[in-house]
């Protein structure tokens, strides 16, 4: 199979210009015919964000510059949704936005006790994308052998440049 080469996303979240650099990398994996499930939705307006209290920190900057959207299984809520710190789901459970802590974003599973806890949301969001970004390269290669491949490489792969995304990422679940 040789290596899987996944390009990091370099968001540099909260900088300015983050949404088009997270724009420019969906378009880059799509122009080499790969599917990455990834969209932003627009920005709230300040004046949604002036009532949303709950919403702190980098969070909020979030908001300023997406709605909510999608990046693989991932489903980042609307403003309007987000309830207490919980601002994102998957399949394994939500994830929280705990300001000020050393793991600023951490999974909250729907069972067993998985522990998913990222630095920070921007290279949360980074890790997201790079997941994204290896399931559609297991998609393409299985449509380009016609068989179902094994995802362990694209996950490998994945999880290699999390590390390197992120260094204190804690995770006790591998998928």
């Amino acid at each position: 199979m040789g290596d899987i080469a996944i390009p990091l996303p370099d968001l540099r979240f909260p900088e300015s210009g983050w949404r088009e650099r997270f724009d420019r990398y969906v378009r880059a994996a799509e122009s080499r015919g790969l599917e990455l499930e990834a969209h932003l939705e627009p920005a709230v307006t300040e004046a949604a964000l002036a009532v949303a209290s709950q919403v702190q920190g980098a969070l909020r900057s979030f908001y300023a510059g997406a709605n909510g959207g999608r990046i693989g299984h991932l489903h980042l809520l609307p403003l309007a949704a987000v309830a207490g710190p919980s601002f994102a789901n998957d399949y394994v459970g939500s994830y929280r936005f705990l300001p000020g802590e050393p793991h600023e974003v951490a999974l909250a599973p729907r069972e067993g006790n998985e522990e998913h806890r990222f630095t920070s949301l921007g290279t949360f969001l980074q890790a997201m994308l790079v997941r994204a970004y290896a399931g559609a390269l297991h998609r393409k290669a299985e449509l380009d052998n016609g068989d179902d491949l094994d995802d362990d490489p694209w996950v490998v792969a994945s999880r290699e440049i999390e590390l390197r995304i992120d260094p204190k990422l804690l995770r006790t679940r591998e998928d």
